[in-house]
């Protein structure tokens, strides 16, 4: 039976395994102290197309994580990431989001560090998700600072925008700036600046014009369905290695299995997990 966290944002409780998929091999998944879960019901649409989280093939899981450790069907070393792809429809129908240097199998590249670091995270957020901001206030400085920049973590990005379709515009404003080169600029606007479900695509254009950007670029890819199957495949990809709320962090290196940590973890969580599978452990 799922335990509710006062600090964990959720819908009723799911019979269903959290994260039980077919795989290969099965690594751990570590509780949260502070997630936005995945709601039981299709997301509300702010306009007419339908939200993109309802073309993944149905409303996501809903479950609470608890502190054991649950299988999530992970397969068990690097080639879990599979290869790079730029079909979005094929990322939703194998699951398939990143290879082993941290790549998008959908939308571009949104990834900090040495494609050569002995450690990588990828990160499954949504820029709408108050404990999503709580790791960009308090952790991921430190951990740019402390390994990315001492070349022993690869940081990667992932959209999961499971709030609705301000948290989609959004995904869709990152991807675009991305594609300009500057997806962190506008990465830690929007957490400064704070998105909720009435943003637009003016709102977001003018963002990014004022981190530096091409705002009318932005603006048009937000206001079309550009990024629509990408950020759809990154939402499958991330179901399918049992991620159901955010912030979540699949976690690799060393000779450990990858690891899912979910929720706004303290920055020890990471610090413990990077330097073990850094040093080998």
């Amino acid at each position: 039976m799922s335990t509710h966290d006062p600090g964990n944002t959720q819908g009723p409780d799911s019979s269903q395994d959290p994260g039980s998929t077919p795989g290969s091999g099965d690594p751990q998944s570590t509780g949260d102290p502070g997630a936005t879960a995945a709601p039981d019901r299709d997301v509300a649409s702010a306009s007419e197309r339908p939200s993109m989280l309802r073309r993944v093939g149905g409303p996501l899981l809903v479950v609470a994580v608890v502190g054991a450790a649950v299988v999530i069907g992970l397969a068990s070393d690097m080639e879990l990431w599979g290869t790079a792809s730029d079909d979005g429809d094929a990322a939703v129908a194998d699951g398939q989001a990143s290879d082993a240097a941290g790549e998008s199998a959908s939308g571009p590249a949104r990834l900090l560090g040495d494609p050569d670091a002995p450690v990588t995270i990828i990160e499954y957020s949504d820029f709408a998700c108050p404990f999503c901001q709580a790791h960009h206030e308090d952790t991921f400085g430190a951990l740019v600072d402390d390994y990315v920049d001492a070349g022993d973590l690869r940081y990667v990005w992932r959209d999961f925008p499971v709030q609705g379709r301000g948290s989609e515009r959004a995904a869709a404003a990152g991807m675009a700036a991305a594609e300009q080169g500057g997806f962190w600029e506008l990465h830690s606007a929007l957490f400064e600046h704070g998105v909720d479900q009435g943003i637009d695509a003016e709102d977001l254009g003018a963002l990014a014009d004022e981190v530096g950007l091409d705002g009318d670029a932005v603006e048009e890819a937000v206001a079309s369905d550009a990024y629509d199957k990408a950020i759809a495949g990154e939402v499958a990809s991330g179901q399918s290695r049992g991620v159901s709320g955010t912030p979540a962090f699949v976690i690799f290196g060393g000779d450990q299995p990858p690891e899912l940590l979910a929720g706004a973890q303290p920055l020890e969580q990471f610090r413990e997990r990077i330097e073990r599978r850094r040093d080998g452990g």
